[in-house]
């Protein structure tokens, strides 16, 4: 069911940033899921008090690294990814509940993240107009 629900966001967050970049939107989505990952584990971190602001940031690094390389083991190690979009696109269903899922949960990590953080609420705001941008216009300009 976990694994079902993580190949369906990788489908949804690769078609559309598929239609704004389609030269390496595996990597692209790949990237975007371990940056948003990556934020969520260092938000609990935070959260829990456990001393990750003390890391050099060769051990700071480890994380976001560390997630890359397992989604890279994961989507695209012997092509796995290909299949998933294959099987996702096979089906007519509309996906729309997940891509609002989607959105929102890059919005909500963002913000966890900078809350975590105590950084001030107009770096929240600008981030969250950022993603609001960069979502629209995927579906607004972009092309299948």
């Amino acid at each position: 069911m976990i694994t079902k629900f993580y190949d369906l966001l990788f489908y949804r967050i690769y078609k559309v940033t598929y239609r704004t970049n389609k030269s390496i939107t595996e990597w692209s989505t790949i990237i975007w899921l371990s940056v948003l990952i990556s934020l969520n584990i260092i938000s609990l971190l935070i959260y829990f008090d456990l001393p990750v602001l003390k890391l050099n940031r060769v051990g700071f690094m480890a994380i976001p690294l560390t997630i890359i390389t397992i989604n890279y083991l994961y989507f695209l190690h012997r092509n796995r990814y290909l299949q998933i979009l294959k099987k996702f696109d096979s089906t007519s269903k509309s996906y729309w509940s997940v891509d609002v899922f989607s959105f929102l949960y890059g919005v909500v990590s963002f913000i966890f993240f900078y809350k975590m953080l105590e950084l001030p609420n107009k770096f929240v705001w600008i981030i969250i107009l950022v993603l609001i941008v960069v979502f629209a216009s995927s579906y607004i300009f972009g092309k299948d």
